[in-house]
């Protein structure tokens, strides 16, 4: 099993435009990414992960096992997904995706306390995330909205890739391959928008490039190695295995047929990606010796993808 895996956080940002003109802001403040809300992400049935801003007048620590607001007042669908995508570049590289959620004037008369994004409009068990409203100093706080007064929610997610290079070996036919794993053109590990407006690995383990014997590793912020891909490079087969709740992770299997990836000697590293068609997510793969793939021979190899939170 050749595992991968990304870490997530996110941050939420409360803004008040009061009736005579002034906006009154919280500053950035972290969110806890529920339980329910990792689980989400497992799904393979296309379903939207982000797409509500709820607030509440809870003022109860969040806790992981949350579903919901603790006290429910009003809820905001976001005027844009992908109001902001980016990469941080070094050293991190982390792919942000900014929301905002807009609640329209008087839609909101309350003290508030609590804030939380998900993929319903209602009270119920549809929250991806909660978190306590913080002041600029980080203290638990409560804002009073009127009738006059709008209410803005941003919340901005960011998705951390691994950094540094993974290692094992695969045994094919009786034969020992080493490998060494690493993420691929991490700068363009960025766009979340496919991630969080749909389940995360909805079309895993999307595509496949073979590569020929001879063929090197090349820095993380390359896109592709070192070397020629294989005539008919692409693979046109990937499998996504079932989720279980709980595990955070997903199992794909990627398959070259008898007539793709057949390089002279056969193929030595392969590049694939992970996650909606755009593909927000690739990892490059090189074997130290040449795979013996060939026209008689299929290949195929199961990667596990995993994500928590930062």
């Amino acid at each position: 099993m050749i595992q991968l895996n990304a870490r997530l956080m996110g941050e939420y940002c409360v803004e008040i435009k009061r009736g005579d003109g002034t906006i009154e802001t919280t500053g950035w403040f972290k969110n806890l990414i529920l339980n329910q809300g990792l689980n989400r992400l497992g799904s393979t049935s296309n379903d939207v992960v982000i797409q509500y801003a709820q607030v509440g007048s809870g003022t109860a620590t969040p806790l992981i096992t949350n579903t919901q607001l603790q006290t429910y007042v009003a809820s905001s669908q976001s005027q844009s997904y992908a109001n902001s995508v980016s990469n941080s570049g070094s050293p991190d590289y982390y792919g942000q995706l900014t929301y905002i959620f807009a609640f329209t004037q008087g839609a909101v008369v309350a003290t508030i306390g609590e804030v939380g994004v998900g993929w319903a409009n209602t009270p119920g068990n549809n929250l991806f995330s909660r978190a306590l409203i913080l002041d600029n100093s980080g203290y638990p706080t409560t804002i009073s909205v009127t009738s006059i007064d709008q209410l803005t929610i941003y919340y901005r997610l960011r998705v951390y890739p691994p950094l540094g290079d993974t290692t094992g070996t695969i045994n094919i036919s009786g034969t020992n391959y080493n490998y060494t794993l690493r993420v691929n053109n991490v700068t363009a590990f960025n766009n979340s928008q496919y991630t969080f407006v749909n389940t995360l690995y909805f079309n895993t383990g999307y595509s496949g490039e073979a590569y020929e014997p001879g063929v090197t590793m090349s820095a993380i912020t390359v896109n592709g190695l070192t070397g020629s891909q294989t005539p008919n490079a692409y693979s046109t087969s990937s499998t996504a295995g079932s989720y279980t709740t709980g595990n955070y992770y997903l199992d794909s299997t990627i398959t070259w047929s008898i007539n793709q990836g057949n390089g002279t000697g056969g193929l030595q590293g392969i590049v694939f990606g992970w996650g909606q068609v755009y593909i927000p997510y690739s990892f490059k793969m090189v074997f130290n010796n040449p795979i013996p793939k060939d026209n008689t021979k299929t290949f195929s190899i199961t990667m596990r993808f995993s994500w928590a939170r930062a």
